[in-house]
């Protein structure tokens, strides 16, 4: 699959979900320390599709959609 050039994409595994009715909250771990906490909006296909916590998973998401946080 060739992404547009703006799409970030990221490896990492799941942490743990929370769902929050209309969404579904994920934290990753990517390695290094660092987590990644990625907001998806549930459809009908979102519980289905949802990743687990333990799974690896490699994530993609267009750069005018992310949020960086300093800690």
């Amino acid at each position: 699959v060739v992404l547009p050039d703006d799409v970030i994409v990221i490896e990492g595994s799941v942490l743990d979900s929370h769902y929050h009715g209309a969404s579904t909250q994920f934290t990753i771990d990517i390695g290094d320390g660092q987590r990644l906490v990625m907001i998806r909006p549930n459809d009908e296909n979102a519980m289905a599709t949802a990743p687990l916590p333990g799974e690896q998973r490699r994530i993609a998401w267009q750069r005018q959609n992310m949020h960086y946080f300093k800690a």
